[in-house]
């Protein structure tokens, strides 16, 4: 070989004093790029949190109103309720059924607002969340909530499925027996 020890040194014209130069030229090309790139990608990730926080704030401003509705069509069914003409329409609201709304309402996994976002038809109809789930919502394999799956609970006890039970409210006894210690299962 030569001096050098480098084969590339003796092979290309101006030695390792070019080659040097033209590698450092490289990598300042290639930080410069990266900079460039690390730019881009902040920007992105500024996007990608303001569209996240617009959505989380928009969610929040849904559940509100959507709280808001439930709660509006709960009185309105209430008054409704006594109505003729309403009860000839809709079907007349019991007292047992008037107690088991009030008992699906005061639970935890019942959540009137967002049953109506999963729901808009039920919304449309102008009728309280928890009376459309105590009456056909729970048929349908509709959930009360996020927190409590029909179709699971319904799997877990065949003889909800066979008395036609509302599925929560079997849950919700179950869990009542057990805090009076009379047995039951909750599975949710």
């Amino acid at each position: 070989m030569g001096l050098t020890d480098d084969p590339a040194s003796e092979i290309r014209p101006g030695g390792p004093q070019v080659e040097l130069a033209r590698l450092s030229e490289d990598l300042r090309l290639s930080r410069l790029e990266l900079a460039q790139a690390r730019d881009e990608q902040e920007k992105v990730v500024e996007e990608h949190l303001r569209v996240r926080r617009a959505r989380t704030k928009a969610q929040k401003e849904s559940d509100l109103l959507a709280k808001a509705l439930a709660d509006v069509l709960h009185d309105q069914t209430k008054e409704r309720a006594a109505a003729a003409w309403w009860q000839l329409r809709r079907g007349r609201v019991t007292r047992t059924e008037w107690e088991q709304v009030l008992n699906l309402r005061r639970s935890k996994h019942f959540r009137p607002g967002w049953y109506l976002r999963q729901n808009p038809d039920v919304a449309r109809a102008g009728i309280d969340p928890a009376l459309h789930f105590l009456r056909n919502g729970h048929r349908e394999g509709r959930d009360p909530g996020p927190g409590f799956d029909v179709k699971k609970y319904v799997k877990q006890h065949p003889e909800v499925r066979q008395t036609g039970d509302n599925p929560l409210l079997h849950f919700l006894r179950g869990k009542s027996e057990l805090s009076r210690g009379r047995g039951g299962r909750p599975d949710a």
